[in-house]
C-alpha cells in the first residue's frame, strides 16, 4: 500500500518545486509542455526532474484518443522520446478529443458515449500499450456539454474501455463533482457506477463559475470541500492511490499548495492506520 501525494509541474511553480521536494512524494507533468516543433525543449527543467528522484507521472493533453482519426503515431513517438529520458511511472491521457479532421480544437472536447466509439478508442489504447512499457491510464474529463443522443452512460462507456484494454483509470474527482453540478446528478452515484478497482491515480483541483454560471475545473482555486469529501469516500473504498493536486492558475503562496498535498497524504495515511488496526498489523 503506497501513500503518495504530489503536484503538477508548472513553469510558474518550478523554483518552489525544487526547493520543497522533501514535501512531495511525486510530480506530474504534461509532456507536451516540453516539446516545440517536435523537438524536446526546457532541458534544464528536464534535468531537474531527473535529479529530483521523485516518481514522475506523464499526463498527456494532445494525443486526442477520442477522435475518429487513426492514432497520432508521430505525437506518441515524441512522448516516448521524453519517456526514455524521464522514465515515468504512469502515462495518462484525457478521454476526449482535441482535434477533428486534423484541425486542432484547442480544448478537451466531450465524446459521444456509444459502444462503437468505446471500441475504436480501445483499439488505439491497445496500440499504445503495445508500444510503451509504462502503465497507461485514461482520465474522465469535465464535460462542458453532453450529447443528447448518447447511447450509454459515461461510467458504462469508461468501464467498457477498461474491460476491453485492461488499462487503468486516472480518476479526476473534481471533474466528477463539476459534472454533477452542471448536469444535475449525484456524484456518489457516478462513483459507485465506475470500476473503482481500476483507479491507479487520482486528481484533485479547484475551479470557478464562468460568465455563463457553469462550474469549471479551471485549476485556479483551492480544492473544493465537496471534492475532499468525495476523495475521502473513494480512499475508504479502495485505499491509498497516488494523488496529484492540480494548480496552474491564480497561484497562491506555495505553502498553501503544500498544505493540500499534506491533506491528501493525511487522508491516505488515516485509511492505512485504520487498515493496520483492523488487520492486527
Amino acid at each position: 500500500m503506497i501513500i503518495s501525494s504530489g503536484l503538477e509541474w508548472d513553469a510558474l511553480l518550478e523554483n518552489e518545486l525544487w526547493q520543497n521536494l522533501d514535501y512531495l512524494d511525486s510530480i506530474e507533468l504534461i509532456p507536451e509542455n516540453f516539446f516545440y516543433a517536435e523537438k524536446i525543449q526546457l532541458k534544464d527543467s528536464i534535468n531537474h526532474l531527473k535529479k529530483s528522484n521523485k516518481p514522475l507521472y506523464f499526463h498527456g493533453v494532445q494525443l486526442s484518443i477520442g477522435s475518429s482519426e487513426p492514432l497520432k503515431e508521430l505525437h506518441l513517438e515524441n512522448i516516448m522520446k521524453l519517456m526514455d529520458i524521464l522514465e515515468p511511472k504512469i502515462y495518462s491521457e484525457h478521454l476526449s478529443m482535441t482535434e477533428a479532421n486534423n484541425i486542432e480544437i484547442g480544448q478537451l472536447t466531450p465524446l459521444l458515449w456509444c459502444n462503437d466509439l468505446a471500441d475504436q478508442i480501445s483499439e488505439k489504447i491497445i496500440k499504445i500499450q503495445n508500444k510503451i512499457k509504462t502503465p497507461f491510464l485514461i482520465e474522465n474529463i469535465s464535460n462542458r456539454f453532453i450529447f443528447k443522443y448518447t447511447q450509454t452512460s459515461e461510467t458504462d462507456f469508461i468501464n467498457r474501455i477498461i474491460k476491453n484494454t485492461n488499462c487503468g483509470l486516472l480518476l479526476d474527482i473534481t471533474n466528477v463533482f463539476t459534472n454533477s453540478i452542471n448536469h444535475d446528478f449525484e456524484a456518489l452515484d457516478w462513483l459507485n457506477s465506475i470500476n473503482l478497482a481500476a483507479v491507479s491515480q487520482i486528481h484533485l483541483a479547484g475551479g470557478t463559475y464562468d460568465q455563463d454560471h457553469v462550474l469549471e475545473d479551471s485549476h485556479d482555486n483551492a480544492v473544493w470541500n465537496e471534492s475532499w469529501q468525495l476523495y475521502e469516500y473513494v480512499i475508504e473504498k479502495i485505499g491509498p492511490r497516488p494523488t496529484i493536486i492540480e494548480r496552474t492558475g491564480n497561484i497562491p503562496q506555495f505553502k498553501l499548495l503544500l498544505d493540500e498535498v499534506a491533506k491528501a497524504r493525511s487522508i491516505q495515511q488515516n485509511f492505512y492506520n485504520k487498515f493496520k488496526l483492523a488487520h492486527g498489523r
